[in-house]
C-alpha cells in the first residue's frame, strides 16, 4: 500500500514539548537514492525533465503515493546538500502546510448506537422508539432551511436513506450546516498520525474539585464521524494538515455502531489493564497505548486494572514515568467508570428496566436536547428558529410514565407540571393571532360604544335626578323661609295687647300652622334623602363603567403582536419536603432524564459535598455549579437530597462554615455569580429548619406525603391475588394508614416471602387477616409508625382477637362477625369534617350538611368491643379509608411525652408541627384525645343545701389551641373534582361530660335532637318563672332546692263535726269567707258564734288551723313543684284553677291522711 511522505518519515508532534519528531535515517536514504537514480537518468533530457523523472522513480521505489504534496516534500529534500538542512526544510513544510479537501472528498457517517457490554444505553431497539428517531432525522437533521447561496427558504424535508450506502447530503440542511460550521470553527486540522476517520464532536469532559464529569451532546443516540470519500481512489486517508473546502460536497452513510467494528468505544473495558489503556487511547485517539501501558507495568509495577483503580491520591502523585496530561486522562476515565458502575448497580437494584431500554419520554427528552445543541451551534444562521428549553409533549409524557410505572402521586404531578410549563413556551405560542387580535379589537370597540351610550344615559338620568333634588331643596328652603317669616309676624303680633282668649287662639293657630309646615319640611327632607340615595346609586355604576371604558381604551392603544417573554417567569428550582420514605429522592432521580434537563452530577446527598478542610466544601459546590456554563444551551440541574443540612436556617449561633456554603448557593441563584441555566432539585424532611433566603429562591415547593388509601390499595394490589382474599386486602389497606411508600414496599416483600415459605409445607396456603396484620405490625415497628402507644396493625389485631372471642360466646362464625363489625361512613351524606366521640355516652356523632345548607348529626353506637380510645382507632381509621385520607394523626399525652414536651413552649411547638403536617396533605384526619391533653379539675364543696361539684379546665392554652384548630376542619364539597378536594377532618374524643358539653359549645358543634331538647329544657329551667302550686310562690327550676317550699300536703277537715268532714283547702277557705260575710251583717251573738267556730278547720297533716287571710305556712319543707301526668308543662308562670285542683285532689285523696282521719273518728267515737 502506497504511503504518504509524512507516514514514510513517521513525522509526529510531541504532545508534551510540541517538538516535531521524524526519521532522519530515511531522509538520508532519500538523498542517497536520489543521487544514484539521478546519475542513471538520461543525460539528453533537460535538467527539469531529468529531475522530474528521477523523483517519479524515487517515489515508486520508496512506495510513496504519487501526489502533488508528496512530490513537493521530495523536492524539498533533494534541494538541500546536508541532512540537517533537509530535515529543517521538511519540518518547516510540515508546520506550514495546509491542504484543502477537494470536491466529493468528505463522507459523514451518522451512526446510531446498539447495545454492547461497553455502551451505557441502547435507546433505539423498540420499533416505536426507532420510528421516533427516524422522524427526528427526517424532520430536523435533514430539514433544508437554506438554498445553495445560504439564503433562508421555505422549509423542506428529505427522508434519509439508512441502507449503509453513500448518499449526497443535501446542502442547506441542518446537518450539512452543522458539519460545515464545526469544521470552519476548527480552521486548520492537524493529525499526528494517519487517520481514515475522526469524530466530529467530542463529549464535554472535565475534572474539577468534585470529580471527573463527561457529557455527550448527542446523548449516546447519535455519533458523527467524518471519513474521506471511499470512492476517491487517489486519497484514502485524511491529510496530516487540512481544512474543508467551502465547495466540498458532503455525503452521508447511516449505520450502527457495534463493538465488533471498533468504530466507537464509549466505556473502556475493565477486563484487564491492557484493554483499559488501549480503549482509553482509542477514545482519545492519541496512539499512545503501548507507551502508557509499558510505563505503568514496567516502570510503576501496576499490572491490573483493580490495582490502578484503587490508587490513592498520594500514590497517583508518585507516578513519574507518565506525563501529567496522561495521568489526568487515565484518572478521568477511572472516575467515570466508578460513577457509571455505581449508577448501574443502583439502577439494577431499584429499577431493573426491561432490556435497558429508554422510555418514550426519555427518548423525546434526549432528542430535544440534541436539537438545542445544534440550534445553539448554528445560532445566527438563516432559517434557524429558537425552540423552548423543554418540549411540552415530553413533560406531559414524563408524568404519565411515572404514574404508569407505579408512582402514586395523589395530585402532586399536576402541580409539578405547572412548575415546568414556563420552560415549554415557544416563541410561536407567544405570538398573538392577528385574526384573534382584530376580533378582540372589534369587540373592545363595540364594548366602548356600548359603555359610552350607557354612561350617557346615566349622565342624563343623573342630571335629571340632580335637578329634581335641587328643586326639592329650593322648595324646602322656601318653606323654611315662610315658616321664619310667619314666626316673626307671630312674635310681633304677640307683643300687642290682647285678651287671654285671643292670645290663646293665636298660639293654637301658630302651633297648627307650624305643625303643618314641619310636616311639609319633613316630607321635603325625606324626598331629598331619597334623591341623594338615588344619585349615589347612579354614581356607582357610572364610575365603574368609566373605569372599564378607560381600561379598554388603554388596551386598544397597546397594539401588541407578541406576548412579552418577561411575563413568563422561569423557576430556579424546587424543593420536595415531607416525611421520610415517600419517594422524594427516587422522583428527583427520574425527573431530569424524563423531561430533558441535564444533570451536572449524579444524585447527591448533602454529605457528598462536605469536605474536611476549610473552604473545600464551598469550592466543590461552586465547581459543580460552574459545570452548567459548559452547557449554555441546556437547562441544567443539581439534585441534592437532605438539603436542610446544606442550607440550614441562619441565626447568631451559625458557624462560619455553614454560612459560607449557603452564600455560595445563593450567589449562583440570582446572586453575584448567577448561573442563569442552573436549577436545583432538592429534597428535605425538615423544611421548617431551612434558610429562608434559599427557600425564597426555590419557587417550587412540593409536599410529598404518605399515600392515600386508594394509593395504598394499588401498591398492595401488586401482590398476586392468589395470596389472599379481597377482604384481607381491604383490612390491610386500613391497617397501613400512615405507611410510607418504602414501608409498603417492604411489607409487600414480607408478605411475598412469608407466602412463598408457607407454600413449601401447605400448597394451598393463603395469607389470612391475622397473618397480614402481624407482618404489617412488624413493618410498622421497623419504621416507627405508632398511633399512641402501639401500631395500628397491632390495635386491629387486638380488636380481631376480641371479636373472635365474642363470636365464640355468641356462637357466630367469623365471617358473620366481620360483616357486622365493619365501619363505614354513609356514602350519600355531605360532611363538614367534624366528628365528636363521647366515651361516656358510647356514641359517635358525625356532623353533616343537608341540601339546604343546614347542619345535622348522624349518630352511631359503639360496638361491644369498643371500650377505650385505642379500640376506637380502627373505626376512625376505617372512616379515613372511606375518605381516601393520606395521614391520620393522633394527638394525645403519649405523643407529647414521646417528644419530650414538658413545658408550655415545647407543647405548643409539637402541636404546631403536627397540625402543619396535616395541613400539608390534601386529605388528612387529626384526632384529639381531649381528656389526656386538656384535663378537668373537679372540686366538691359542702353546704347547708347539700354537696356541690364544680369543674374547670386544667390546660387552658391547649384547650384554646385545640378548639381553634378543630373549628378549621373543612371539606371542599363544592369542588367537582373529588381527587382535588381538600379534606381536613378533626375528631375529638372525650369522656368527661363537663368537658364534652363545654367543648361542643365552644366549637359550635351541632347538637343531636336529644341534646337540643335537653338544652331547651335546661334553658327553660334556668329562665322560666314558675308558680308553685303547693305554696303559691314563684321560682326558677334550676334554683329549686330542698327546703325552699313550705306547704301542707294534707286535706282540711272540720273538727267541729263528728264525721270530721273533709274539705279541699280552697273549699274550706271559701266556706270560712262565706261565714265571715254573714257574721259581719249579723247580731253580736252570731258574731261571737263565728269567732268561736272559725278555728274548726284544720290540716290533717299537722293540725294547723286554716287561715282565711295571709299565708297558711306549712308543715313540710321540700322542693317547689308538683309532678303529675296531667299537669301543664308550659306557661306555668301563673296558677290556674286546674293546676290548683290537681294538687288539692292529690291532697284530698292521700291514702295515708285518709287512714289517719278514720283513726281520729274511731278514737272520738270510743271517747264518747
Amino acid at each position: 500500500m502506497s504511503l504518504s511522505f509524512i507516514d514514510y518519515l513517521s513525522i509526529i508532534e510531541d504532545e508534551q514539548t510540541g517538538e516535531i519528531i521524524l526519521n532522519e535515517d530515511r531522509i538520508d536514504h532519500i538523498l542517497t537514492e536520489y543521487r544514484d537514480l539521478y546519475a542513471q537518468s538520461n543525460p539528453d533530457l533537460t535538467e527539469t525533465q531529468r529531475k522530474e523523472e528521477t523523483l517519479n522513480k524515487l517515489a515508486n521505489k520508496l512506495d510513496l503515493l504519487n501526489s502533488r504534496k508528496n512530490m513537493e516534500y521530495l523536492d524539498i529534500c533533494i534541494k538541500e546538500e546536508t541532512l540537517a538542512d533537509a530535515k529543517l526544510e521538511v519540518i518547516n513544510k510540515f508546520l506550514g502546510s495546509v491542504e484543502y479537501l477537494d470536491y466529493n472528498t468528505v463522507v459523514t457517517e451518522q451512526q446510531n448506537h446498539v447495545e454492547d457490554d461497553r455502551v451505557a444505553n441502547a435507546p433505539v431497539e423498540k420499533p416505536e422508539l426507532k420510528q421516533t428517531v427516524d422522524d427526528f432525522m427526517e424532520n430536523f437533521l435533514f430539514r433544508q432551511i437554506q438554498d445553495e447561496n445560504g439564503q433562508a427558504i421555505k422549509v423542506k424535508t428529505t427522508k434519509p436513506l439508512a441502507d449503509n450506502a453513500v448518499h449526497i447530503l443535501p446542502k442547506g440542511t441542518i446537518l450539512d450546516l452543522f458539519i460545515r460550521q464545526q469544521l470552519t470553527e476548527r480552521g486548520n486540522i492537524t493529525f499526528k498520525r494517519t487517520r481514515t476517520k475522526f469524530r466530529l464532536v467530542e463529549p464535554v469532559s472535565l475534572t474539577d474539585e468534585f470529580d471527573s464529569w463527561t457529557f455527550d451532546n448527542f446523548q449516546q443516540i447519535f455519533d458523527f464521524w467524518l471519513t474521506v470519500d471511499p470512492h476517491n481512489n487517489q486519497q484514502k486517508t485524511f491529510p496530516t494538515r487540512w481544512k474543508l473546502d467551502p465547495r466540498a460536497v458532503i455525503n452521508y452513510i447511516i449505520g450502527t455502531v457495534s463493538d465488533e467494528t471498533g468504530t466507537r468505544i464509549q466505556r473502556p473495558s475493565t477486563k484487564s489493564l491492557e484493554n483499559f489503556i488501549r480503549d482509553v487511547c482509542t477514545i482519545e485517539d492519541n496512539g499512545m497505548a503501548e507507551e502508557w501501558f509499558e510505563a505503568l507495568t514496567t516502570d510503576e509495577d501496576i499490572l491490573t486494572y483493580a490495582h490502578l483503580s484503587n490508587l490513592t491520591m498520594p500514590e497517583w502523585e508518585k507516578i513519574r514515568k507518565l506525563p501529567m496530561n496522561a495521568l489526568k486522562t487515565i484518572k478521568f476515565y477511572i472516575d467515570q467508570e466508578k460513577n457509571l458502575t455505581a449508577a448501574r448497580k443502583v439502577s439494577t437494584i431499584k429499577e431493573k428496566k426491561k432490556d435497558n431500554q429508554l422510555t418514550y419520554s426519555e427518548l423525546l427528552a434526549k432528542l430535544h436536547m440534541i436539537k438545542l445543541f445544534l440550534i445553539h451551534q448554528l445560532n445566527g444562521e438563516n432559517g434557524i428558529e429558537e425552540i423552548p428549553h423543554l418540549e411540552g409533549k415530553c413533560v406531559e409524557q414524563a408524568f404519565i410514565e411515572m404514574h404508569t410505572e407505579g408512582y402514586e402521586d395523589d395530585g402532586l404531578f399536576d402541580d409539578m407540571k405547572l412548575f415546568f410549563q414556563p420552560l415549554t413556551i415557544t416563541d410561536e405560542e407567544l405570538k398573538i393571532n392577528q385574526n384573534e387580535l382584530i376580533n378582540a379589537n372589534k369587540q373592545e370597540q363595540n364594548e366602548i360604544k356600548k359603555l359610552e351610550q350607557e354612561i350617557q344615559d346615566l349622565n342624563e338620568k343623573y342630571n335629571q335626578v340632580n335637578q329634581q333634588l335641587q328643586d326639592l331643596v329650593q322648595k324646602m328652603m322656601k318653606k323654611k323661609a315662610e315658616r321664619d317669616e310667619l314666626f316673626e309676624r307671630h312674635e310681633t303680633a304677640m307683643k300687642e295687647n290682647m285678651s287671654y282668649q285671643e292670645r290663646t287662639r293665636r298660639n293654637l293657630e301658630w302651633c297648627r300652622k307650624t305643625s303643618e309646615m314641619k310636616k311639609e319640611i319633613d316630607t321635603f327632607k325625606k324626598q331629598i334623602t331619597e334623591k341623594e340615595n338615588e344619585l349615589k346609586d347612579i354614581e356607582t355604576p357610572q364610575m365603574e363603567k368609566d373605569n372599564r371604558r378607560d381600561t379598554i381604551k388603554a388596551l386598544l392603544a397597546k397594539q401588541q403582536t407578541k406576548i412579552d417573554r418577561s411575563l413568563i417567569q422561569l423557576h430556579r428550582g424546587f424543593i420536595m419536603y415531607g416525611p421520610p420514605g415517600t419517594g422524594k429522592s427516587h422522583l428527583m432521580s427520574k425527573l431530569s432524564s424524563k423531561i430533558g434537563i441535564a444533570m451536572l452530577a449524579p444524585p447527591l446527598a448533602s454529605g457528598n459535598l462536605e469536605r474536611s478542610l476549610v473552604g473545600q466544601s464551598e469550592a466543590v459546590i461552586s465547581s459543580l455549579c460552574r459545570r452548567a456554563k459548559r452547557l449554555p444551551h441546556l437547562i441544567c440541574c443539581l439534585s441534592i437530597d437532605e438539603i436542610d443540612s446544606l442550607a440550614p436556617r441562619r441565626d447568631e449561633k451559625s458557624s462560619e462554615g455553614k454560612v459560607s456554603k449557603i452564600s455560595v448557593l445563593l450567589s449562583v441563584l440570582e446572586g453575584a455569580e448567577n448561573v442563569p441555566n442552573l436549577m436545583f432539585f432538592s429534597a428535605t424532611n425538615l423544611l421548617h429548619r431551612m434558610d429562608e433566603a434559599f427557600l425564597r429562591r426555590m419557587s417550587g415547593k412540593f409536599f410529598v406525603g404518605r399515600p392515600s388509601s386508594e394509593s395504598r390499595k394499588k401498591l398492595l394490589g401488586k401482590l398476586p391475588k392468589t395470596m389472599f382474599k379481597p377482604m384481607v386486602l381491604e383490612k390491610l389497606a386500613t391497617a397501613t394508614t400512615n405507611f410510607s411508600g418504602s414501608a409498603l414496599t417492604r411489607l409487600n416483600s414480607e408478605i411475598t416471602t412469608h407466602h412463598r415459605c408457607q407454600r413449601r409445607d401447605n400448597p394451598n396456603y393463603e395469607v389470612t387477616e391475622e397473618d397480614a396484620l402481624i407482618l404489617a405490625d412488624r413493618t410498622a415497628r421497623h419504621y416507627q409508625l405508632y398511633l399512641g402507644l402501639d401500631t395500628l396493625p397491632r390495635l386491629q389485631l387486638r380488636n380481631l382477637y376480641d371479636r373472635k372471642k365474642l363470636s365464640q360466646v355468641r356462637g357466630q362464625s367469623n365471617k358473620e362477625d366481620n360483616d357486622s363489625e365493619a365501619f363505614h361512613l354513609p356514602k350519600k351524606c355531605t360532611f363538614t369534617g367534624k366528628i365528636v366521640i363521647s366515651l361516656s355516652e358510647r356514641q359517635v356523632r358525625i356532623e353533616c350538611i343537608d341540601e339546604f345548607n343546614q347542619r345535622y348529626i348522624i349518630e352511631d353506637k359503639f360496638r361491644e368491643t369498643e371500650q377505650n380510645l385505642q379500640q376506637l382507632l380502627e373505626r376512625i381509621t376505617a372512616y379515613g379509608t372511606d375518605r381516601n385520607v393520606q395521614l391520620l394523626q393522633l394527638i394525645d399525652l403519649n405523643l407529647l411525652s414521646s417528644k419530650g414536651a414538658y413545658d408550655e413552649q415545647k407543647v405548643s411547638e409539637i402541636l404546631k408541627e403536627c397540625y402543619d403536617e396535616c395541613t400539608a396533605y390534601k386529605r388528612s384526619m387529626i384526632v384529639y384525645d381531649l381528656d389526656s391533653l386538656i384535663g378537668v379539675n373537679k372540686s366538691e364543696s359542702d353546704s347547708s343545701m347539700g354537696t356541690s361539684v364544680s369543674s374547670s379546665i386544667i390546660n387552658q392554652h391547649i384547650y384554646v389551641y385545640v378548639t381553634n384548630r378543630f373549628q378549621e376542619a373543612k371539606i371542599e364539597n363544592s369542588n367537582p373534582d373529588v381527587k382535588a378536594r381538600t379534606e381536613r377532618w378533626a375528631v375529638a374524643i372525650v369522656r368527661d361530660m363537663f368537658l364534652l358539653k363545654k367543648f361542643t359549645s365552644e366549637v359550635d358543634f351541632t347538637p343531636t335532637d336529644a341534646q337540643q331538647d335537653k338544652e331547651e329544657e335546661d334553658e327553660r329551667k334556668s329562665t322560666q318563672v314558675i308558680a308553685c302550686v303547693k305554696c303559691g310562690e314563684s321560682y326558677i327550676e334550676n334554683e329549686n332546692k330542698l327546703g325552699i317550699c313550705t306547704h301542707h300536703d294534707g286535706f282540711v277537715y272540720d273538727n267541729a263535726r263528728e264525721d270530721l268532714k273533709k274539705y279541699r283547702l280552697s273549699e274550706a277557705i271559701e266556706l270560712l269567707n262565706l261565714e265571715e260575710y254573714k257574721a259581719m251583717n249579723a247580731n253580736q251573738k252570731e258574731k261571737e258564734e263565728f269567732e268561736r267556730k272559725k278555728t274548726r278547720m284544720k290540716f290533717i297533716c299537722c293540725g294547723a288551723v286554716v287561715q282565711t287571710g295571709g299565708n297558711n305556712g306549712g308543715c313540710k319543707k321540700l322542693k317547689h313543684g308538683f309532678d303529675h301526668p296531667n299537669q301543664r308543662r308550659t306557661n306555668r308562670h301563673a296558677l290556674l284553677e286546674e293546676d290548683i285542683k290537681l294538687w288539692e285532689d292529690a291532697c284530698f285523696e292521700n291514702i295515708f291522711y285518709n287512714d289517719q282521719r278514720v283513726k281520729l273518728i274511731e278514737k272520738r267515737q270510743l271517747n264518747q
